[in-house]
């Protein structure tokens, strides 16, 4: 029997909490079937474990930011007669939990570890603030073990590996759904989420999350471009698909205007793009 392929970011992920329903099941019921990958859950407990004890102080930092995350999620669930009230509170809550952090967003690109990224799970509130969706890439740097946030139109080189991460923040609806993707400067179209076209759309939302596998970029000229296309409703991977390859077409010509084309292509649901530029 041909066992189940589990990657190490997905099986990361499972165990920090951040999968949809539909990718537990699939987790657990390969868990079930290969020793290996349970004992690979265990060694990432046990490191969990030695992390935590070594640092408590950012175990309790990380158990606040749950316990306030949750407390928003709550309110924002509550009846419609609690409103005035509830508004009054969140207000000031948004106020203080945003002032600071939008000058930090913007200083200098942050470097941090892999598994630390993913596990930390911010929301980029910067990004934002006019919008519901948002996409952020980081480089991996080969030789210290660290990951750097690119800028977008930032230049990259061939072979450099690249980790895509989106967040959703959305209070009008509790699920959203979408459909990442690339072209590159040979109008080659790869999809990068959903990671496969008759898996579920379904995003995660409230938090950042990384996407399974990292993306080593080959050596088409020019740029790679990332869109991120989402909607309150399930999404046709394939429709999606089909539509970025005419897409691919027009941004040959003009790669400068692929927010715009993008948005025009894909006018019925939210767009965000995201440009690298190889050297």
């Amino acid at each position: 029997m041909k066992k189940m392929h589990i990657s190490a970011l997905l099986l990361e992920r499972y165990h920090i909490g951040e999968v949809t329903c539909e990718e537990k099941l699939y987790v657990e019921k390969a868990i079930a079937d290969n020793d290996d990958l349970a004992a690979s859950l265990k060694e990432l407990e046990r490191a969990d474990a030695e992390f935590f004890a070594a640092d408590k102080t950012h175990l309790q930092n990380t158990r606040l930011f749950n316990l306030h995350t949750q407390q928003e999620q709550q309110k924002r669930r509550m009846p419609r007669k609690f409103r005035p009230f509830v508004l009054g509170l969140c207000a000031a809550a948004i106020v203080m939990f945003i002032a600071v952090p939008i000058f930090i967003l913007y200083d200098e690109p942050e470097k941090t570890g892999f598994a630390e990224r993913a596990k930390g799970a911010s929301l980029d509130f910067g990004a934002i603030i006019d919008k519901t969706i948002n996409l952020s890439v980081y480089v991996k740097d080969d030789s210290e073990g660290e990951i750097t946030r690119l800028q977008n139109q930032a230049d990259v080189n061939e072979g450099n590996t690249i980790q895509v991460v989106y967040q959703v923040f959305d209070p009008e609806t509790s699920e959203k759904y979408g459909v990442i993707f690339s072209i590159d400067g040979r109008s080659a179209v790869t999809m990068h989420y959903p990671y496969s076209p008759r898996q579920s759309t379904l995003l995660v939302s409230g938090r950042s999350v990384p996407l399974d596998d990292a993306f080593i970029l080959d050596d088409a000229p020019d740029y790679e471009i990332f869109f991120f296309v989402a909607a309150n409703v399930p999404i046709d991977t394939g429709s999606i698909i089909n539509t970025a390859r005419q897409l691919a077409v027009q941004i040959k010509e003009k790669p400068d205007e692929a927010f715009l084309l993008a948005s025009s292509a894909f006018n019925e649901y939210e767009v965000d793009t995201f440009t690298l530029l190889k050297e």
